[in-house]
C-alpha cells in the first residue's frame, strides 16, 4: 500500500526536499515546513542517510479519471497579414454578346451652349398697304375768356355790366368794358355771377346776350331779397316795404354761336329797377362772365366716298392744214 510520510526539517533561509526515496518500499516523501522552522540549524545537526535501496516493482496503472467539463472558447486571435497577390492566370475565351439590356433613365439636360453671332440683317420687305384713318379724337378748347367786375358800379335796366378786369384769353377779345368777341365758330359754355341791391321791391334778374339779342335759357333771377318785410293787410296782394339787402343771381348756359358774335350780360330786371353793385373791402368780385368754347359748330365730317371712274378720252382731232409763211421783212 502506498502511504504518503511527510519529514519534516529545520528551514530557516532555505529547505529541502526529499522527492522519493525508495519506490519499492511504497513511500513519498514530502517536505514541509514544521513549527519549529525557526529554529537555527547549527542546534540540529543533519540526519545521515544510507544507501539507496533497489527500485520496486511498477504498480498497476490507476484508473482514469472522468473527463473534465470543456472549457471556454478562448478570445479570436488578432488577424494575420494578408498574404502577396498571385500571379495573373491567362485571359479566358471571349463570351458570347449577352442580349441588350434595358434602356436607361434618361440623363439630366447638359448645359446652354454660347450664343451664336448675329446673322446678317435681310433685306427689307415690301410696304404694306396703309391702314384705316382712327376716329377724330376730342377736340381741345381753342377759345375761352374770363372777365370779372370789383369796382362799385350802378347798371340800369337793359344795359350792360362793365368789366373791370379780364383773366386769360384765347380767340376771344374784350371790346371795351361790355362785350367779348367770339373769334371762332363753336359751341360755347357760358357762365355768369351778379350780386347786387334793386333799386325796388323784387329779386334782380340778368341774361346773357349774344349781338343784343338773348341766348336762349340764359336769363336768371335771384330770390327775393331775406329782408324785405311783407304787409297782409291788402290780401291776396304782396306789398314790399323793403329792399336794402344784396342778393346774388347765378346762371349758366351752352349755345352754337359764330365768329365776329358780341356777348355782354344785361340787367333784366322788371319795372325799370336798377341793380347796384358794391365794392366792399378786400375787393371781392361783384360779377362776373366766363366763356369756353366746348365743340365745333357744325358736326363732325363724314368718311369721303370713293372716286367715280374716269371717262373715255375723246378722239383727236384732224390737224389743220399749215398756213402759208410770210415774205421776210426788210
Amino acid at each position: 500500500m502506498k502511504q504518503n510520510i511527510t519529514l519534516l526539517f529545520p528551514l530557516k533561509n532555505h529547505a529541502v526536499f526529499l522527492m522519493a526515496l525508495g519506490a519499492a518500499a511504497g513511500l513519498s516523501f514530502f517536505a514541509s515546513p514544521s513549527a519549529n522552522a525557526q529554529v537555527s540549524d547549527r542546534r540540529r545537526p543533519r540526519p545521515d542517510f544510507g544507501p539507496t535501496g533497489p527500485t520496486g516493482a511498477t504498480g498497476p496503472a490507476g484508473v482514469m479519471g472522468n473527463t473534465g467539463a470543456t472549457g471556454s472558447t478562448g478570445a479570436a486571435g488578432a488577424m494575420g497579414t494578408a498574404g502577396a497577390n498571385g500571379a495573373t492566370g491567362p485571359s479566358g475565351a471571349t463570351g458570347q454578346n449577352g442580349a441588350t439590356g434595358a434602356q436607361g433613365p434618361m440623363g439630366t439636360t447638359g448645359t446652354t451652349g454660347m450664343i451664336g453671332a448675329t446673322g446678317v440683317t435681310g433685306a427689307t420687305g415690301a410696304l404694306g398697304a396703309t391702314g384705316a384713318t382712327g376716329p377724330t379724337g376730342p377736340e381741345v378748347s381753342s377759345a375761352f375768356a374770363y372777365v370779372y367786375n370789383v369796382a362799385a358800379e350802378t347798371v340800369a335796366t337793359g344795359v350792360s355790366v362793365a368789366f373791370s378786369n379780364s383773366g386769360p384769353a384765347q380767340n376771344i377779345t374784350l371790346t371795351g368794358t361790355t362785350g367779348l368777341v367770339l373769334g371762332t365758330d363753336g359751341t360755347y359754355l357760358l357762365e355768369f355771377h351778379v350780386r347786387g341791391s334793386s333799386s325796388s321791391s323784387g329779386a334782380i334778374v340778368f341774361q346773357l346776350d349774344a349781338d343784343g339779342i338773348q341766348i336762349p335759357g340764359s336769363e336768371y333771377s335771384s330770390q327775393l331779397p331775406p329782408a324785405a318785410a311783407i304787409s297782409f293787410q291788402k290780401l291776396p296782394e304782396v306789398q314790399a316795404v323793403s329792399n336794402s339787402s344784396t342778393v346774388a343771381v347765378n346762371g349758366i348756359v351752352t349755345a352754337g354761336l359764330t365768329a365776329g358774335t358780341l356777348v355782354s350780360l344785361q340787367n333784366a330786371t322788371p319795372l325799370l329797377a336798377s341793380v347796384t353793385l358794391p365794392a366792399d373791402v378786400n375787393s371781392p368780385v361783384n360779377a362776373s362772365l366766363r366763356i369756353e368754347r366746348i365743340g365745333p359748330l357744325t358736326g363732325a365730317t363724314g368718311a369721303t366716298g370713293p372716286t367715280g371712274f374716269t371717262g373715255p378720252t375723246g378722239p383727236t382731232g384732224i390737224t389743220g392744214p399749215t398756213g402759208i409763211t410770210g415774205p421776210t421783212g426788210p
